[in-house]
């Protein structure tokens, strides 16, 4: 790494994707719930478009099973959550394909709740 700058920047972003990687990914086995889950996947996992891996900017190729095994959800609990976001026109769906039409939708959807510093005298 001493000898090649070049690849040195490569080695950091790597290891800076990978951690980030990893954050999200505790983020979602305990903060968020099943809406929050699969916004976030398809959010982290658009945001690095890989042609060979057919990741675009707006979709991925998952199948509803594959994105229930990656998120730890049932497909039936995947598949509810796609057909409400379908008809709300959030995400369409075909077969191995989900495709993000309303990315802000998603955004907002995982954006955490403001700390409200007033909360304590409310509850009294």
């Amino acid at each position: 790494m001493e000898e090649s700058r070049e690849l040195m920047k490569i080695m950091l972003k790597l290891l800076s994707r990978t951690c980030n990687h990893l954050v999200e990914q505790l983020r979602r086995i305990t903060l968020y719930d099943r809406y929050q889950k699969i916004a976030s996947f398809l959010l982290h996992e658009t945001s690095y478009p890989d042609p060979d891996r057919g990741v675009t900017r707006t979709s991925i190729p998952y199948t509803q099973e594959e994105l229930g095994i990656s998120l730890g959800l049932n497909r039936v609990t995947v598949t509810r959550v796609l057909n409400e976001w379908k008809e709300q026109g959030i995400v369409s769906t075909s077969y191995k394909k989900i495709r993000i039409l309303n990315r802000d939708y998603l955004i907002i959807l995982i954006r955490p709740v403001p700390y409200e510093t007033n909360l304590c005298e409310k509850i009294r």
